[in-house]
């Protein structure tokens, strides 16, 4: 149970006591104090003894309802039970390993706040299967997951909005209801990154500013800020990413050229995010697929077992790699082929330009967009390099796509140590010229300088004009 007794927040001797007794870092604790003491100050005549609701809410300006829930559950009465009930997230203090709530890991007890448990502190043993999820609780709940990686404080997305709908369908799938222990490990296998996220959200607003979380705004169709938000709790590519860069737009105001997309993919010196939309009528689903590793030509596969597929509409779902039978086939770039570029390329694969995402062999992918026609994609259910199920839907089969983006992940340097970019460079589609000087570069980035002022693929000939 979280102790009643009352200490100040501004005594020198109390507050060294409390950090001992915590084993809190010195600038962690200095920096929590500050935060205690300016929300104590909004209550009158009272300052650095205890705080309001109001103090807190100041606090979570991104998620207010939540700072209300923790007020009402949670008696944080003084600066300690302050640090402790913080802690209980932010998993920062070496000396409150035996208190209770702390066998449970920081979603299920974001869960049990965010659902407004009652008493939460006195009742340490807690019967997770005795209690129902429904979807109205868990809209909100997704609502303040994903508000709390706002970086100014506003709002991202209400209870209603697409993201918390589209986590609705993948978790809930055809059931009413859920009891909790089983909502949460379902929603852990869909989002493995959210306990990480909850606690570097409270160690950077209460303990450490260098740890707050700053989703990625940009202004894209397909999108969203708040599915980014989705995406930073479901893998850690979109949080170590300083930025997101566009480098190819496809919106149907010209014609398609493959090679040109292709271009922009053999030419990304950092992880991609590819997003497709295909449109039906009145229907439109979004899908596509991230690759961590360099884009290169067939016959050479691209990505690696950090790719994955994707789907965010109809349903929030990642397709990440599975250990099936055969070699994985993560992704080939078969080019138009034109006069100047042909003597460069293996004979077996000039009839099939394209992007094939997925599979086990050269023509068994799991998507297919097909270079010389849009109309020519389509999508499959299942393939042997990732992990089985409906992407769009079980009755679409033949793709309609009418928009493409191609995002670049910024990625420092520190970021891009554990991936395949630190020591791969790209098979790239040169000229005889090209090819020769890239022979003399020993460094990959090195070589990817020299591409940015010519075409890897040549884009245009009167003999091959790709066809939307």
């Amino acid at each position: 149970m979280l102790t009643k007794k009352k200490t100040m927040g501004g005594c020198g001797s109390r507050d060294k006591d409390i950090r001992e007794k915590l084993g809190l870092p010195q600038q962690e604790f200095d920096r929590a104090l500050q935060k205690f003491n300016k929300i104590s100050a909004i209550k009158p005549g009272n300052p650095g003894v205890s705080f309001t609701v109001e103090g807190l809410k100041s606090m979570f300006p991104e998620n207010p309802q939540f700072a209300a829930k923790m007020f009402k559950l949670f008696p944080i009465t003084d600066f300690l039970n302050f640090l402790i009930g913080f802690d209980l997230f932010a998993r920062l203090s070496i000396k409150i390993q035996n208190h209770g709530l702390r066998n449970y890991d920081q979603i299920t007890l974001f869960a049990l706040v965010s659902f407004q448990y009652p008493d939460l502190s006195s009742q340490p043993n807690i019967q997770l299967q005795k209690i129902s999820v429904t979807y109205s609780m868990a809209g909100k709940m997704f609502k303040e997951l994903i508000n709390m990686q706002s970086s100014k404080g506003q709002l991202l997305c209400k209870e209603d909005d697409l993201a918390p709908i589209l986590l609705i369908n993948t978790i809930f799938e055809n059931h009413v209801s859920l009891d909790l222990a089983t909502f949460l490990i379902k929603l852990k296998s869909e989002l493995p990154q959210v306990n990480k996220i909850i606690k570097q959200h409270f160690q950077g607003k209460f303990f450490l500013k260098s740890q707050r979380i700053r989703v990625k705004d940009i202004s894209s169709e397909l999108l969203p800020t708040q599915l980014i938000g989705l995406f930073n709790l479901a893998t850690p590519w979109f949080l170590k990413a300083q930025s997101l860069q566009m480098c190819y737009k496809y919106d149907g105001s010209e014609k398609f050229n493959f090679n040109k997309m292709a271009n922009s993919l053999l030419g990304a010196k950092s992880p991609v995010i590819i997003l497709f939309r295909h449109k039906d009528q009145a229907k439109e689903y979004v899908f596509g697929f991230f690759c961590s590793s360099y884009w290169r030509l067939s016959p050479d596969i691209s990505g690696d077992r950090q790719s994955f597929i994707f789907s965010l509409t109809p349903r929030f779902k990642i397709f990440s790699h599975s250990s099936g039978e055969g070699q994985s086939k993560f992704a080939l770039i078969n080019p138009i082929i034109t006069r100047k570029s042909s003597q460069h390329l293996s004979p077996r694969y000039k009839d099939s330009p394209g992007l094939g995402i997925g599979g086990s062999g050269y023509e068994q992918h799991r998507i297919w967009i097909d270079g010389r026609s849009l109309q020519g994609s389509w999508i499959k259910d299942e393939d042997k390099t990732f992990q089985p199920g409906s992407i769009l839907g079980e009755d679409v089969y033949q793709l309609k796509i009418d928009n493409i983006e191609i995002w670049q992940l910024q990625v420092s340097a520190a970021g891009q140590s554990t991936t395949f970019f630190k020591s791969v460079g790209s098979n790239s589609f040169l000229s005889d010229s090209n090819m020769s000087n890239t022979r003399e570069l020993n460094s990959p980035f090195a070589k990817r300088q020299i591409l940015k002022s010519v075409p890897i693929i040549q884009e245009e000939e009167e003999d091959h004009k790709v066809q939307q």
